[in-house]
């Protein structure tokens, strides 16, 4: 790992390592799933996934030696690491976000904006609207006030979720 993306991927005081949070992630090309490149492929499952593994195999040696830190990722699956660092004082867990207008989906809000229809952006939540990054429940989980959560995914979605399977949200006319 190169200091630069060392120092991008975690938040360093001093010469401990407390939080780390792995928030990387592209949806990968425009080409239909079906007519997609064993390459293109490669490249998300490099980004999205190997640097999630790079993230916690780096910050996690720093946490297990001093003997506390918190991991975070936003993916799907990404907690069932959480066992790697049992015992160590380390927490891993996910955040599963909504609709959130962040550097990867910019571009769904600027259309919606130049458009005029920024007023339907997340109305298929019961929320009826979107999440702002500061919803997400990273900032928690990276205190000391979730210092007992661990191995969790959590779903921070404006309650679409809890929709699934039965519920059924009215579209907007």
């Amino acid at each position: 790992m190169t200091p630069r993306l060392k120092d991008r991927l975690c938040l360093v005081t001093g010469a401990s390592v407390e939080e780390n949070v792995a928030n990387i992630g592209v949806t990968g090309t425009n080409t239909p799933f079906l007519e997609q490149t064993a390459e293109e492929w490669a490249e998300v499952y490099r980004i999205n996934v190997i640097s999630c593994f790079l993230a916690i195999k780096y910050a996690g040696r720093h946490m297990t030696a001093q003997g506390y830190g918190s991991i975070i990722l936003t993916s799907s699956a990404a907690s069932l690491r959480a066992n790697a660092f049992s015992g160590t004082g380390v927490r891993v867990n996910a955040v599963l976000p909504g609709l959130v207008e962040t550097q990867l989906t910019r571009s769904v809000f600027e259309d919606a904006r130049a458009r005029g229809v920024t007023h339907k952006l997340g109305h298929v939540t019961p929320m009826k609207r979107p999440g702002r990054a500061e919803e997400t429940a990273a900032a928690f989980l990276a205190s000391d006030d979730s210092s007992y959560v661990d191995g969790q995914l959590l779903s921070v979605d404006g309650g679409v979720s809890s929709t699934h399977p039965y519920g059924r949200i009215a579209l907007p006319k």
